[in-house]
Order: C-alpha cells, then sequence, then structure tokens
C-alpha cells in the first residue's frame, strides 16, 4: 500500500502541475474563442469559412500526429536515458529526434505546396465543380489557403519536440505559454490584417502563431540549448526502442485521422456552412477537454511513467483512479450543461455578423450530440496516458484502428438516416464511437495492470449520476419556461439566460452530491479555501 503522506504529496505536485497548466491553457482557449468568435463574426458559413476549415485541416493533422506520436515516447526515453546515462545522453537523443523531424517536415512541405489541389479535393470532394454545393472558385480559394498554411508546419512540428523536452523537465507552464502565443498570432492577425486581407488574415496570422509558440520554447529553454547536439545517433538502443514506440502510434494516429477527414468527405456535400458549423460546435466541446482533462493529462504523465518505471503499482492504480473519478465529477455536469443549453450557448459564443439564425440551426444539433462525447473524451486521455506511461502503445493503437472504423461506418449510415444537410450524424457517430473506445480501452488497462479497484468507485458513480439527474430537471424546467415566456433573439438575452440556468444547475448538483456524501465537493471546497486563504 502506498504511504498517505507520499500519496498526498504526488497528489498535490500533479494538482499543481495541471492548475498552472489549466490556468494558461484557458486563456489559450479564450483566445481561440475569440477567433472563433472574430471568425463567426466574418465569415459565420459561409464558403469562405468551409474553405479556411478545410485548408487547415492537413497542416494541423501532421503537427498534432507530432504531437502525439512524440509525447507518449520520446518523454519516457528522455526521461530513463537521462536516469541511466545522464543529461548530455538525453540531449543527444533529442539532438537526433529534432534532426530527422526537420528532415521529414521539410519534405511534407514540399509536398504540400506541390499538391495542394489533390489534397483539397481528396479532403472535401463536396467542393468539386459540378457537386451540389462545389465551385472552382471554392477550390480555389481553399488550395492557396492550404498553400499559405502549410508554411507553419516545420514550426509547429519542432515545437512538439520541444514540448516534450520541456516537460520531461517537469517544466509545463512555459509550454503551455506556448499554445497561448499561437493563438495570439492567429487573432492579432484576424485583427489587424482583416480588412486587407479577407480570410487569408486567419492563414497569416495561423503561420505567425507557429512561430511564436516554438520562439517561447525557445526562450523557455534557454541555455540548455547548448547542450544540444544535432546529430543521427541511429544507432543508439534508446532511439531505437524510442522509434518502435512510435511506428504503432504513427501508424494509429494516421488511421485514426481518417475519422477526422471523413468527417469533412461527409460534410462537404451538405449545406454549405456544415464543415464550418461541425467545426464551431466541436470548438466547444473541447474547451473543457483542453482546460481540465488535457491539462490533467500532460500533468500527470510524467508521474505515472515514474510510478511505472520503479514498478509502484499500487501507486500508479491510485493516482489513475482518482483521476478518473475527478474527471467524472466534473464532466457529467458539463454534459447536462451544453446539451440543454445548446442554443443559448451558441448565441453567446457566436452570435453576430455573418453567424445568423442559419448557421445556428446548422451548429446546435451537433454541439448537443457533441456534448454527450465529452466525458469519453475527458477519460480517454487519462486512459491512454496510463498505457503510454508502462510503454505501450500497441494496444491503444488497436482499439483506435477499431473504433475509427466504427466511427465511419456509423458517420456514413447516420448522416444520410439523421438529416440531409446538418451534420449532426457526424457529431452523434463520434461520440458513439469515443464510448465504445473507451470501455474496450479501460477493460484492457485493467487486465494490464492486473486488475483495478472497481469496487469502492460504483457508489460514487452512481451519486454523481443521481446528482446530475437532480440538475438536469432543474435546468430542464427553469430554461423551457423562460423561453416560452420571452424566446431568445440575441446575444443579451442568451447570457441572462445561460448564466441563470447555468447558476441553478451548478447549485442543484453541487448541493446534491454533497448530500449524497460525494467526497469529491468536499475536496474542491478544501483546496478553493486554501487559494482564497493564500490570496
Amino acid at each position: 500500500m502506498p504511504e498517505a503522506g507520499t500519496e498526498e504529496r504526488v497528489g498535490g505536485k500533479v494538482a499543481g502541475a495541471a492548475s498552472a497548466i489549466a490556468a494558461i491553457h484557458l486563456s489559450a482557449r479564450v483566445l481561440g474563442f475569440v477567433e472563433k468568435m472574430l471568425t463567426a463574426k466574418y465569415f459565420g458559413t459561409s464558403d469562405r469559412a468551409d474553405a479556411y476549415t478545410v485548408a487547415v485541416k492537413v497542416p494541423s493533422t501532421i503537427f498534432y500526429g507530432c504531437e502525439k506520436i512524440l509525447n507518449p515516447s520520446f518523454i519516457p526515453s528522455f526521461i530513463d536515458i537521462r536516469k541511466r546515462e545522464g543529461e548530455q545522453a538525453a540531449w543527444r537523443l533529442a539532438g537526433t529526434t529534432i534532426l530527422l523531424q526537420s528532415i521529414i517536415l521539410g519534405a511534407l512541405v514540399i509536398v504540400g505546396q506541390l499538391l495542394a489541389q489533390p489534397l483539397v479535393l481528396l479532403v472535401a470532394p463536396g467542393y468539386a465543380p459540378g457537386a451540389p454545393t462545389g465551385s472552382p472558385e471554392k477550390v480555389e480559394l481553399t488550395v492557396r489557403l492550404m498553400k499559405t498554411i502549410f508554411l507553419s508546419v516545420m514550426f509547429l512540428g519542432i515545437s512538439s519536440t520541444t514540448y516534450c523536452i520541456l516537460n520531461a523537465h517537469k517544466r509545463f507552464a512555459t509550454p503551455a505559454l506556448g499554445d497561448a502565443f499561437w493563438k495570439v498570432g492567429t487573432v492579432a492577425g484576424l485583427i489587424f490584417l482583416y480588412g486587407r486581407l479577407d480570410v487569408f488574415a486567419l492563414a497569416i496570422g495561423f503561420v505567425a502563431g507557429a512561430v511564436l509558440k516554438l520562439g517561447t520554447h525557445v526562450v523557455a529553454l534557454g541555455r540548455a540549448l547548448l547542450k544540444l547536439r544535432l546529430g543521427m545517433t541511429l544507432s543508439n538502443p534508446t532511439f531505437r526502442r524510442m522509434i518502435l514506440l512510435m511506428l504503432p502510434m504513427a501508424f494509429g494516429f494516421a488511421y485514426s485521422e481518417l475519422r477526422a477527414l471523413f468527417d469533412i468527405r461527409f460534410a462537404s456535400p451538405l449545406s454549405p456552412g456544415a464543415v464550418a458549423a461541425l467545426n464551431y460546435s466541436r470548438t466547444i466541446t473541447d474547451l473543457p477537454y483542453q482546460v481540465v482533462a488535457y491539462a490533467l493529462g500532460i500533468a500527470l504523465f510524467p508521474f505515472l511513467a515514474e510510478h511505472a518505471s520503479s514498478e509502484r503499482w499500487t501507486d500508479l492504480k491510485s493516482l489513475f483512479m482518482s483521476s478518473m473519478r475527478m474527471l467524472v465529477f466534473l464532466f457529467v455536469p458539463a454534459t447536462v450543461v451544453l446539451f440543454i443549453l445548446s442554443e443559448p450557448t451558441l448565441r453567446v459564443v457566436y452570435q453576430s455578423g455573418e453567424f445568423n439564425e442559419e448557421s445556428l440551426r446548422l451548429t446546435a444539433p451537433a454541439l448537443e450530440f457533441y456534448a454527450l462525447g465529452m466525458l469519453a473524451q475527458a477519460l480517454e486521455c487519462v486512459i491512454l496516458q496510463t498505457f503510454y506511461s508502462l510503454k505501450n502503445t500497441l494496444v491503444p493503437t488497436l482499439i483506435g484502428l477499431g473504433t475509427t472504423a466504427l466511427h465511419i461506418g456509423l458517420s456514413w449510415w447516420l448522416v444520410s438516416t439523421l438529416s440531409a444537410d446538418d451534420p449532426r450524424g457526424l457529431a452523434l457517430a463520434y461520440t458513439l464511437a469515443r464510448y465504445v473506445k473507451v470501455i474496450v480501452a479501460f477493460g484492457f488497462l485493467a487486465v494490464a495492470l492486473k486488475g483495478l479497484p472497481l469496487g469502492p468507485h460504483g457508489g460514487f458513480v452512481a451519486k454523481v449520476l443521481l446528482a446530475s439527474a437532480a440538475m438536469a430537471v432543474v435546468m430542464h424546467l427553469a430554461y423551457g419556461g423562460i423561453i416560452a415566456w420571452h424566446p431568445l433573439t440575441g446575444r443579451k438575452d442568451a447570457i441572462a439566460v445561460f448564466g441563470a440556468c447555468a447558476v441553478a444547475g451548478g447549485a442543484v448538483y453541487a448541493i446534491a452530491s454533497a448530500l449524497l456524501g460525494v467526497p469529491e465537493v468536499r475536496s474542491m471546497a478544501r483546496r478553493i479555501g486554501e487559494r482564497l486563504k493564500r490570496g
């Protein structure tokens, strides 16, 4: 059994790191919301919004691929070689990784410039001339935007490695700050260049933000970069093991990204603006994930990796289960809020300028179904990080392959079944496939860890569901009564209605959870009290 003091100290460190990351990620997400609000205001669900959404997809996928492949493979390898062979050996590993990565990324940038048009038509066949919503002008605009955005790939790709180096040294705040500066570049580009460049202001801002993101990491590393030695030490056993860890991750990521690419393929022939509507709705449900679950996952991973490396399995299981409990406690009520208040949420965030009632009609159903998948998205993050701490990338990759195929099949069926023009079927397919993935991955993780202590947590889940049900009833009645008396017509009405219903629902959830004896209520209240005392 882990000592109580040790477990509490580790939990405190994880919570502290997660809080710092969450605070910075919150600022980045606020800036991201500003970006989306301005995009909605200037472009709504027009062809220009659709074109930018498609154009940014391939370059950003390359970056996220670097991030998702390197994080679970590079960090444990860097930590291991530093522990066994010293700091210089770890930096040689980093140098080899960056040099190899630069060669690959440079080749991808060239390919992106040469093959932009085939890529656009591959991702969004509904834009092609002759398709119901396609035209030569839409294809040309998307191609030009994609070529511009592809310039960011080198900066974003290298920043994924510098991000990992900083995290391996348990420096979390500065790399997260780079994400905020990335958004600063995009927002600044849109604000200052929109009048002259229209939608290309977004593309220029995206590239500028990528440069700022990498620059932030370089400044944070400072003199430590003098230890970096660029070179191809391909014979290093640790590097080879890292590549072996990467291979299933790379294959799995490429395959799983078919899901997102097929979402665009299936959405592109729908009503004009369907692609942008899907993006707007997903941005909202990604906010709590990025601020809470993703931040927790980043902070958790080095501690999980250390427990696994030292074979402290009881400590690892305890940390994993406590993290899962916290996510259930937070994300079940968040799902209730966004599902019931989807329309006022969209009006608060986006309604102005070109984002009109038709934009709202396209976006609201997708937001409701994405909201139902928020809990699965959050739990998946912690489950996968735990797998990666065990240096097991094969099992989650295989699970991802199966659930991606499920997602694509469900998308094809639900788009034609649920609606002929809005993208709600794609959002529902995402949610159903996510829950299947979480259930299967949790089962395999329990086997890998030779059992997880599930008994004490069943009652907790039941209590959270009961408290959330009470919250849902109160919010549904309050929202229904308000809009029956005064239908929503604009952002001011939506702010008042959202605030009143969310506060009432949140109060009911907190009170019900406390009455049912959910310990997370006391834990959160104690931490809030301690922070208030510290000023």
